[in-house]
């Protein structure tokens, strides 16, 4: 007998309806979950919590960030150090670029320290102080207003001038150093017991060379103090570009003619930063024009090694003067310097002191070349 479409259709449709009803008897197909799936692999009763970390786990963890803080601390205080220096460097660079325009416009470089007269005694103290460097640069470092407000008629330490002694000039301030922004008072120029306080800065202007015969002179041996030194009568050769200028022999101010030994290779301002153990002796007053703002070279390796432990220092000379109107820095083994042709240079501490000495001078005759 044969079936035509209509039966045929007839028939599948009965058998769909069929499995549709099987389907229903069953009920829906359960499907296990995947933890329970691989518990049965492994044989192990399915877990119903998650399994945390063992005590020696996190131990172990905790040791190898450790380890990895321990090599990357240093990569990173170094990377900082590196723009602390360069900061500085940079500081030194406007210094230079202010030492510049301040000789197109006054056809000369500014005085070391300013003294109006003698002193009463054969000491630096109570000595007539006017302004040094760094207040004469002020305009040329965008200082305008500040430099406005000093008075040249009166003594540095006056209190009309006050408010420019006290303020914090950031392009005298070195990163590195830890002290540049403190208020104290210098014990150099004013006297046991003074009240007078000073904001620190970190950079010195080279004032000359002395010796060991010089400064073992009870305070005569020095280029930031008036004209009752010794040296400057019998040493004319050592004295630097920033020394002091009044009565006497030092009179006037140097120029880039007077820099016969070449202003390529004669220092100007460098790093002398603040002492951990003594600021008020060992500190540098960026406003002060009682010889804690200007340094000098001595042929001793102690006086380039101040910082940070200055009584270390003075214990290792035979006078304290050296470490007194020395230079140091915070930067491990080096010291920053700007020459008198505006170039910033670093010289290592272990520099032979000799060759230091020779780049201080402006018109020493040595054949000094920077290393």
């Amino acid at each position: 007998m044969k079936h035509g479409p209509r039966h045929i259709a007839v028939r599948s449709e009965r058998r769909e309806t069929n499995v549709q009803k099987a389907r229903k008897q069953r009920g829906p197909r359960a499907r296990r979950p995947m933890c329970e799936v691989l518990d049965a692999r492994s044989g192990k009763h399915p877990s119903k919590t998650p399994r945390g970390f063992t005590l020696v786990e996190l131990l172990v963890v905790i040791a190898i960030i450790g380890i990895l803080v321990a090599l990357l601390l240093p990569a990173v205080q170094a990377a900082r150090e590196a723009a602390r220096r360069a900061q500085c460097s940079n500081n030194l660079k406007q210094i230079g670029l202010a030492m510049h325009h301040y000789h197109d416009q006054v056809n000369c470089f500014p005085p070391g320290n300013i003294v109006a007269g003698m002193p009463g005694g054969m000491s630096g103290w109570h000595v007539p102080s006017r302004a040094n460097w760094a207040i004469s640069l002020l305009p040329f470092l965008e200082q305008e207003t500040l430099h406005g407000q000093y008075n040249h008629n009166v003594r540095n330490h006056d209190p009309l001038n006050k408010d420019v002694r006290e303020t914090d000039v950031d392009v005298y301030n070195c990163p590195s150093d830890p002290y540049a922004k403190a208020l104290t008072n210098p014990m150099y120029g004013l006297g046991p017991g003074s009240s007078t306080k000073y904001r620190c800065g970190s950079y010195r202007a080279m004032a000359g060379r002395s010796d060991l015969r010089y400064i073992l002179m009870t305070g005569r041996g020095f280029w930031g103090y008036p004209g009752f030194q010794p040296i400057h009568a019998n040493h004319p050769e050592w004295k630097g570009v920033f020394h002091v200028v009044g009565p006497s022999i030092l009179t006037r101010s140097e120029r880039f003619s007077s820099i016969l030994d070449g202003a390529s290779n004669t220092i100007a301002v460098g790093e002398n930063h603040g002492v951990k153990d003594d600021l008020n002796f060992g500190g540098t007053f960026w406003a002060s024009s009682n010889s804690n703002s200007i340094s000098q070279a001595v042929p001793l390796s102690q006086s380039l090694q101040s910082i940070p432990d200055f009584w270390k220092c003075v214990s290792l000379v035979p006078s304290d003067k050296a470490c007194d109107f020395g230079w140091g820095a915070y930067h491990p083994g080096i010291i920053n310097f700007v020459f008198c042709d505006g170039s910033v240079h670093t010289l290592d501490t272990s520099i032979n002191m000799n060759l230091f000495c020779d780049l201080s001078t402006i018109a020493g005759g040595e054949p000094a070349l920077v290393p």
